[in-house]
């Protein structure tokens, strides 16, 4: 089989400086697309994004860093326009950008407007700038990153009692909305968009779950690049049968998704729908 190429093919790659996001930019660059770095907003104007642009230069890659917030209209507008002052086309956007702070449902809805702005809303404002030119690229790609905790999470308190995250996993659990529909006003221009639900090492899970069982487990288990990899099968043209999916990178494969998943013990509850 050969080499999986992306040349000519210019991306951007939102929450692009840290974790799963900066592995789905080196790999990208890798394989031969320009893309475009964007870390979440600084005061000074510049952050991390920059520091991963200059490893991707390094390494014979072409890479920008853009410095804002998906959260804000502008941004979302000034990104897309830097992908096109500097490489004067769009082709595959990467909706990573995220945050995660854990909220038990039942005191819900207040934590999950900011998950819902940045998960959904950012997504949605990202997509709508730059969907003119993924129209005029022809074969536009869109990925959005999820999570299986789509699917029903829950941790466990001190208490042994399981707790029901209200936010995180209700932003992602809409995102999977806003892919179908997405796909489907899409399909008529070539657009394909597809939801990742990864499982994987993140500076998001480490905040998070940083010397717990399941977060020890995920370290040593499930690398970033593994999942970034599944970017590039969805970004290539000819491998794209599907105009929308929800595909699962866990382990370094990508699965079309199932409500059967695998986790450690006690960890991950599942809630399904009698």
């Amino acid at each position: 089989m050969s080499e999986l190429r992306l040349d000519g093919k210019v991306a951007l790659v939102t929450g692009g400086a840290a974790g799963i996001g900066k592995a789905i930019c080196e790999q990208l660059a890798e394989r031969g697309a320009k893309v475009v770095v964007n870390g979440n907003y600084r005061p000074s104007g510049k952050g991390p994004e920059e520091d991963v642009a200059s490893e991707i230069l390094a390494k014979g890659g072409v890479a920008v860093g853009f410095n804002g917030s998906v959260a804000n209209d502008e941004a979302c507008q000034a990104m897309v326009d830097k992908a096109i002052s500097e490489f004067g086309r769009l082709d595959i956007v990467v909706n990573n950008a995220g945050i995660a702070t854990a909220h038990p449902i039942e005191n819900e809805p207040f934590g999950a407007q900011e998950q819902l702005d940045v998960h959904v809303y950012g997504s949605m404002r990202v997509t709508r700038a730059a969907w003119p030119h993924l129209v005029k690229s022809g074969n536009g790609r869109i990925l959005n990153t999820g999570s299986s905790t789509a699917f029903g999470f829950g941790t466990p308190s001190p208490d042994g009692s399981m707790i029901y995250d209200g936010a995180y996993a209700v932003a992602k659990a809409a995102l999977m909305g806003v892919t179908r529909q997405t796909a489907g006003a899409g399909a008529a221009s070539g657009i394909k968009c597809n939801l990742l639900m990864p499982w994987a090492y993140s500076k998001l899970v480490k905040e998070n779950l940083d010397g717990t069982v399941l977060g020890d487990w995920m370290e040593a288990k499930l690398e970033s690049s593994k999942v970034a990899a599944s970017t590039v099968f969805r970004s290539v043209d000819n491998l794209s049968p599907l105009r929308e999916g929800v595909w699962r990178g866990l382990f370094g494969l990508l699965l079309r998704v199932t409500l059967t998943l695998t986790s450690p013990p006690k960890m991950y509850a599942i809630t399904g729908v009698k």
